[in-house]
């Protein structure tokens, strides 16, 4: 089992506006590089498909921050009744605020994040998509490109409490990789 987080266990570096300016100035300019935009993408759908599957999960995402938002690229939910905005019905989108949810964090920890039950940490406590989707249990890892800029996560999130193993880590870590050689290789082409 893997150890999941409390609030004092989540280890986010403290907020320094100048090194978070420039590493939000690297990951669009690496965004742009790799010719992401804020468009679904049938293959990222296919992995975050995959994800859910395998570790079985109600929604999974590839997710990367362009501009001020986080942009699910690749989406599962259990509808997969994708909307392009967010709204007041329970329907997950393809683009979010990056002050909600946890992806943001697990960016700025730049390690993956296994937590068992979201209602045990204070910090997402009124968090919208907490209440929204009824999430109670998260993994997610950063996406982390060669030139070691962050730019977006792959994740789970769950309806129900869950003890993350080591090889849900591993798996979660690999989908993160899969994820950045796909983005290369379509550099590439």
């Amino acid at each position: 089992m893997v150890k999941t987080m409390s609030i004092r266990g989540l280890g986010a570096p403290p907020d320094d506006p100048e090194k978070a300016a420039g590493e939000e100035a690297a990951r669009q300019h690496r965004l742009r590089a790799l010719g992401i935009t804020a468009q679904p993408d049938r293959e990222f759908d296919e992995i975050a498909h995959g994800l859910a599957r395998a570790l079985g999960t109600p929604h999974a995402m590839v997710n990367v921050f362009l501009d001020q938002t986080q942009v699910f690229i690749g989406l599962h939910t259990p509808s997969m009744q994708h909307s392009l905005v967010l709204h007041d019905t329970a329907r997950m989108s393809r683009i979010m605020s990056r002050d909600k949810g946890f992806c943001p964090l697990t960016v700025r920890r730049r390690v993956p994040l296994a937590i068992k039950n979201v209602f045990g940490v204070p910090l997402f406590a009124s968090n919208d998509v907490v209440d929204r989707f009824q999430v109670q249990t998260y993994l997610g890892a950063p996406l982390i490109d060669h030139t070691g800029t962050a730019l977006g996560t792959t994740c789970v999130v769950g309806n129900e409490p869950r003890d993350w193993q080591q090889s849900h880590v591993e798996l979660i870590k690999s989908t993160a990789r899969d994820v950045l050689d796909l983005m290369y290789q379509r550099r590439q082409r």
